[in-house]
């Protein structure tokens, strides 16, 4: 069942004929049912997770398969006459118990969709090699002593945590039943930025999680898996001094030299275009939300520093020494009130979502630890408008995400954007 706005996605978009298919859940677990269904198994359940729409040119959904042989995480996509798609390849797997992630793709040229195994993401080339062969590739990463896979020979597992087609896909590796490594799988620009921002943090002594090996051939890294409990927004509190110091640490690497700084311009133009794209009618509070907070950020920050770059409850860990950052994926070179934009943002969007006077006091917070550790946040009056371009950029994730009322939740994301800068 499409949401109304949906069906005005559908309508304003014929050149993408395949658009009301991807945004229909029960048509998607139609498709992936045929496909998993051609090679024997039967579909339990799906779930879109993710969605990512580029107007008259294409749309892909992010799916979580569950069968009777397993679960694995796909795709769904659908493209115009003028893109065309790259042709998914065909994953073999050697073992049977495999056979859940390597399912055969289907591809229907005449409707212009295709559904695939996320091993069969010709742009993610890495992705089928740790799914399918995943001892014989750990066998070939260089990782060696106490952060060491260990005795492969005792069963070596992969899950499935989340993926972005041809873009990011991110696995739990388990050694002998317990949880070892975060392997992902990105292209070759992300694999090199990502890296260097882990390299940067590690040498510099920041609570992250240690790079343990760079498989450069297959464009996967592997970082060692932190143990410990998660954050969540709404109880973040007594925790957030200690984030705050960690993110101090992190603060203090150095950035990798030919990194530019941020421009907020660019960033609030991407997320303006965003939401004109999936809801036109937030489209002019979302403007003007934009023009004031380039106005209030029109003067340079006093210092700029190598920031997490998505720092939220979901990328922290507590670790048995505390606070561990994870995730640096988005590192960028920013001014350091950036991240604490980040964390405001997100908790505001979280479900169930902190409230705007819970948010500005977790801010508080977490700065207090920040300052304690040696942190220099900048120019704290800067804060608003950076919180308003967080939410901003996080206006259309109910949309990516598929959320029931999304149109109503993208629309109240960008009225709280709006009046962080609005209030006196």
């Amino acid at each position: 069942m499409l949401e109304r706005d949906d069906l005005d996605l559908v309508r304003a978009d014929p050149r993408l004929p395949g658009l009301a298919l991807v945004l229909d859940p029960e048509c998607v677990h139609e498709k992936v049912a045929a496909a998993v269904g051609a090679c024997g198994m039967r579909l339990d359940a799906t779930s879109v997770e993710y969605l990512r729409y580029k107007p008259g040119t294409s749309v892909v959904a992010t799916v979580r398969v569950r069968t009777d042989a397993g679960s694995s995480l796909g795709y769904v996509r659908a493209w115009s006459r003028d893109r065309g798609a790259p042709e998914p390849v065909v994953p073999e797997p050697t073992r049977p118990s495999r056979r859940a992630r390597a399912w055969t793709p289907q591809v229907d040229d005449d409707a212009m969709v295709a559904v695939a195994p996320a091993g069969a993401d010709i742009r993610l080339r890495g992705v089928a090699n740790v799914l399918l062969e995943s001892r014989r590739w750990l066998r070939r990463l260089d990782v060696s002593g106490p952060l060491g896979p260990g005795d492969l020979s005792a069963g070596v597992a992969v899950r499935e945590l989340r993926y972005k087609p041809g873009r990011r896909w991110v696995g739990r590796v388990d050694v002998d039943g317990s949880p070892w490594a975060v392997a992902k799988a990105v292209r070759a620009p992300a694999l090199q930025h990502a890296v260097g921002a882990l390299r940067q943090a590690s040498d510099a002594g920041a609570r992250v999680a240690p790079l343990l090996a760079v498989d450069r051939r297959n464009e996967v890294f592997v970082s060692r898996w932190v143990g410990g409990a998660p954050l969540e927004p709404a109880t973040a509190g007594p925790s957030l001094p200690d984030v705050g110091a960690a993110l101090a640490s992190l603060h203090r690497s150095p950035a990798p030299p030919a990194w530019p700084g941020a421009d907020p311009v660019s960033t609030g133009l991407d997320a303006l275009r965003a939401v004109r794209t999936v809801l036109p009618s937030a489209a002019p509070e979302a403007q003007r939300c934009l023009g004031l907070t380039l106005a209030a950020l029109a003067e340079p920050p006093s210092r700029r520093v190598l920031v997490h770059g998505d720092l939220n409850a979901e990328q922290v860990v507590l670790g048995p020494s505390g606070p561990v950052l994870i995730d640096l994926d988005r590192a960028r070179v920013d001014e350091p009130l950036a991240d604490v934009a980040s964390w405001v943002a997100h908790a505001r969007g979280a479900t169930p979502a902190v409230d705007a006077a819970t948010a500005r006091n977790q801010a508080e917070r977490l700065l207090d630890g920040y300052v304690d550790a040696g942190g220099d946040p900048g120019d704290v009056t800067r804060l608003p408008a950076l919180v308003a371009l967080a939410l901003l950029q996080r206006s259309v994730e109910p949309f990516r995400y598929r959320r029931a009322g999304w149109p109503e939740l993208v629309r109240q994301r960008v009225r709280a954007a709006l009046r962080e800068v609005e209030t006196p």
